[in-house]
């Protein structure tokens, strides 16, 4: 089969299997406008209004398929047709464009233990391919001008990020030539003359570090009427008293999820510095007032200003769609990449109270009281909370009010100087090149700002008219809109864009959070159900309509201004209309779940409000559909330790059904199973079994999982329905349930030093996985063959078999089997290796487990006791095989020491053991502490 390669940064390319296809300039046109979105659909109409705009014929479409026809004519399946539009075969082509942002978001990631290596080879690799402005091709219009914006933006980042590589890498020789032309050719970038300062300050020249901030002062000063930021102050005053670490904040690594903001933000720095303030004194601030006023924006400059000194991270968590307390700690652990959660929302915050981050809560406006609860709870240690809402606090915490900028200047002051006019100026220079602030009086500015009243977001949407049409048609635009307030600013924006882009922003309230373009296509009726055309969406954020910011996953999402949304949903003659929408988001997010297994853990966080707002939805309607998105997603839930979430989800849909359907029971049982509710879990089993004809598939996976609560109580009765769940799955076909219940049976065996029964069981369960299947069961798999292994005595084998594990466990994004991989690799490097490595794996084991997981808890001291015993903390290890033997005593189970060998060994060198056991937070503290001092840290 042909392969294929599409060059579409610069001019367009086709190869074939290395050689170039002759293409006609109209062909060319028709491919460059498919590789805007390869893979995806993109309707004949767009193409048609890209080739050719207003001049379009009724015999356009004619036209465009004989365009088509000959490019197959060259290029055999490159161009699929599916309903009313083409899209580029993304199994038969290569494109440029989606291997250049692969790249450079691997670029922009954080480096990992301050390796920055790999970010520097991404850049490179994503910058070689750039071979010019992507899509010169097609002519100039609103689709192509965004996707060109977009993709150029991002390569100026990448740029930015490799120069920050090499100034960690201390490879200042490199960047400074590098540094000296990007300045000049990208001179309001301020990111690059912070590198080049440092740049120069590293290589012993002050002098011209100093330079090069008089330079970029005069260039900010006269271009945009404004000065360096704070951060290029800062490093001035540095380099200025020559402080030797000068630069730190130009090379951070602190995580944050934070967006890159794509202009600057102007008129705040008295309140960031006033909510810097609070924060260091206080601990929680909030930061109100009325929409429209940038507490977002304020919130995550305040955050990349701060985030040196928060070794934990900087993290916005984004409150707009939640609803309950419930979901608010969901958020919160979603956002924080936590596995240290729990459904009390107090007792989340006692948990992350010492954590040295800053967390953003912003929007919290429906959900007052579950945000109150957490601040307080989080209040008083290393944490810092920011709080954005639009009324003040009522339990009496710090707050600063953020007030519309000021719109009047002092006396005998200057108007262009206020923060106001320099928004103005800034925004209206951004809409168009052509634009002229000498084109403006003092008068006219002054006039535009009191009808602004000095709010942002309206001086924003202003900046755009008067960037375009002049103050003059606006003034006379704006007249005719009854509203004098901001909503007649968003209706002026609304009633200016086609019906199309229109109906697009009403199907996009349905949105609880941000959607890339293939879900906001999905909800719009625009879109026919798969697309809705990036035109529609560049106009939109064009307009000022919209919010955009760069996911994990590299695509872009957008989402509403809330008072943009609020505006929508004031349009009472669309009630149904709206309806229609929120039908539509329901039943796209009903599909998607189905494809959940295929998603990232990361792009499922980022969609999950929109799966709450569906499994509400579906709740109120048909709560069967609500269970089979709780099914599919019930793999997330465990994963992320974020069991309670899919407990409370199934709680309500179980109660909601007269009779659950039977996957949903096995799903329920094993949520609970994992977030240790055995008795909820067992439940679910019985009645599925009660439930399932007996013989079946459902009906074994009841046997199974009672199998899997019960081998520690009664472990030869367990054995034995493991056993006859096997016969069933075999026989049914169901490999993925053989290779469950092989390894089940597997660790009996090879726990229990039965290494002889165990091994070919977990070596039959590992042939059935591919190295593309599970990477969860693959490591298992290797864990249990460790384990095997060391009960035999075979170091090599054990060693080999725990790196494996813990290998494929970084790949698995599953925090119970990483940690579970770790104990494995630390019993061997215990027994044959390093005590001191050994001690530090186990921490690393212990640490993702929540405090409040006791039957995960006692699990990871069980692998930590031989560590503790071997390192000479026996006081410690004795009161961890109190706590064990208490735990499993309470249960009603067999006495751990009875059937497994580790546990055994370990124990009878550390009598006596106390008579009870201290709590199990002080067990685990005083673990944690010993484990510490075994690796000499």
């Amino acid at each position: 089969m042909t392969s294929y390669e599409l060059t579409a940064l610069g001019h367009l390319e086709l190869l074939a299997d290395g050689e170039p296809v002759p293409l006609r300039p109209a062909q060319r046109r028709v491919l460059a406008r498919l590789a805007i979105a390869p893979g995806r659909l993109t309707r004949t109409e767009a193409i048609i209004e890209t080739m050719w705009g207003e001049e379009a014929k009724p015999r356009s479409r004619n036209t465009l398929q004989a365009h088509v026809s000959g490019i197959r004519r060259q290029a055999p399946n490159l161009v699929a047709t599916e309903s009313d539009g083409y899209r580029l075969d993304s199994s038969a082509v290569r494109v440029d464009v989606v291997e250049f942002t692969e790249l450079a978001h691997r670029a922009l990631t954080p480096a990992e233990d301050d390796n920055w290596s790999p970010i520097v080879e991404a850049a490179n690799a994503a910058l070689d391919l750039w071979r010019g402005d992507p899509f010169t091709d097609i002519p100039d219009c609103a689709v192509a001008s965004a996707a060109r914006s977009e993709l150029n933006e991002l390569r100026l980042q990448v740029v930015e990020r490799r120069i920050e590589a090499l100034l960690a890498q201390g490879r200042e020789e490199v960047a400074q030539p590098e540094l000296q032309r990007l300045t000049h050719e990208h001179p309001l970038r301020e990111r690059l003359w912070e590198f080049l300062m440092l740049c120069e300050y590293r290589l012993g020249r002050q002098a011209d570090a100093l330079r090069a901030y008089r330079r970029v002062s005069r260039i900010l000063g006269s271009e945009l009427g404004i000065e360096p930021g704070p951060r290029l102050k800062q490093l001035e005053d540095e380099i200025l008293r020559h402080v030797p670490d000068a630069g730190r904040r130009a090379l951070t690594a602190n995580p944050t999820n934070l967006p890159r903001p794509m202009d600057a933000l102007i008129g705040r720095d008295d309140t960031i510095q006033s909510l810097i303030e609070q924060l260091d004194r206080q601990g929680v601030v909030t930061l109100f007032g009325e929409g429209g006023l940038g507490k977002t924006r304020v919130a995550i400059e305040l955050g990349w200003r701060a985030i040196d000194e928060h070794a934990g991270g900087v993290y916005l968590v984004e409150l707009e769609s939640a609803a309950s307390a419930l979901d608010v700690a969901a958020e919160i652990a979603t956002t924080l990449q936590l596995s240290n959660n729990v459904g009390d929302i107090e007792r989340l915050g006692h948990l992350l109270k010492d954590r040295p981050m800053l967390i953003l809560l912003d929007g919290a406006e429906a959900i007052v009281s579950p945000v109150e609860a957490f601040c307080r709870a989080a209040a008083g240690s290393r944490l810092r909370v920011l709080v954005t809402r639009r009324s003040p606090p009522t339990d009496g915490t710090p707050a600063v009010r953020i007030e519309p900028l000021a719109i009047q200047p002092p006396e005998n002051g200057d108007v262009a100087s206020l923060p106001a006019a320099r928004l103005l100026l800034d925004r209206a220079r951004a809409t168009s090149a052509e634009f002229r602030a000498a084109d403006l009086t003092d008068d006219s500015i002054t006039e535009i700002l009191k009808h602004t009243r000095g709010t942002p977001l309206a001086i924003e949407l202003a900046a755009r008219w008067i960037g375009s049409v002049g103050p003059t048609d606006f003034a006379e635009l704006r007249a005719d809109i009854a509203s004098s307030d901001m909503t007649g600013d968003i209706e002026l924006a609304y009633r200016a864009l086609p019906e199309v882009d229109r109906s697009v922003l009403r199907d996009m309230a349905a949105l609880a959070g941000r959607g890339t373009l293939d879900t906001i296509g999905a909800l719009t009726v625009a879109g026919e159900g798969r697309i809705v055309t990036a035109g529609s969406v560049a106009r939109l954020r064009d307009a000022g309509l919209l919010t955009h910011m760069v996911g994990r996953s590299g695509h872009t999402l957008y989402g509403l201004h809330p008072r943009v949304r609020e505006f929508v949903f004031s349009l009472d003659s669309r009630t149904d209309e709206r309806t229609a929408a929120l039908d539509r988001h329901a039943h796209h997010f009903r599909d998607l779940a189905q494809r959940a297994d295929t998603f990232d853990l990361g792009d499922i966080d980022l969609r999950m409000p929109d799966f709450r707002l569906a499994l509400e939805w579906w709740l109120e309607r048909d709560p069967t559909v609500a269970a089979t998105i709780a099914d599919a997603l019930a793999p997330y839930w465990i994963a992320k330790y974020l069991t309670w979430d899919g407990i409370r989800w199934y709680t309500r849909i179980l109660a909601a059904v007269e009779k659950p359907r039977l996957e949903s029971l096995w799903w329920f049982g094993w949520v609970a199973y994992h977030g240790n509710e055995h008795t909820l879990a067992l439940e679910q089993y019985s009645i599925l079994r009660s439930r399932a004809p007996e013989g079946s598939l459902l009906h074994a996976r009841a046997v199974y999982g009672r199998a899997r609560l019960s081998v520690l109580s009664d472990r030869a009765a367990a054995e034995s329905d493991l056993r006859t769940s096997l016969e069933v799955f075999r026989s049914e076909g169901a490999d993925q349930d053989v290779i469950e219940c092989l390894m089940a049976l597997g660790l009996s065996h090879a726990g229990t030093g039965r290494s002889a029964k165990g091994r070919p069981l977990l070596e039959e369960a590992l042939a059935l996985l591919t190295p593309e299947g599970d990477a969860r069961q693959r490591s298992l798999c290797h864990r249990f063959l460790s384990l095997a292994a060391f009960h035999d005595g075979s170091s090599e084998q054990a060693r080999i078999h725990a790196d494996q594990a813990v290998q494929i466990a970084d790949s698995a994004a599953d925090l119970r089997i990483r940690s579970g991989a770790l104990l494995q690799l630390a019993l061997v490097e215990a027994t044959w290796g390093s005590i001191e490595e050994a001690a530090r794996t186990v921490a690393t084991a212990l640490d993702p487990v929540p405090q409040y997981a006791w039957y995960d808890t006692m699990l990871v001291l069980n692998g930590a006791l031989p560590v503790l015993e071997r390192g000479g903390e026996h006081e410690a290890a004795r009161n961890v095989v109190a706590f064990i033997d208490e735990t499993v005593a309470d249960q009603g189970w067999q006495p751990l020491y009875e059937h497994n060998p580790v546990y055994a060994e370990a124990r009878s060198s550390l009598t006596p053991i106390p008579i009870s056991a201290p709590p199990m937070a002080e067990v685990r503290a005083e673990a944690e502490g010993a484990l510490s001092s075994i690796a000499g840290d």
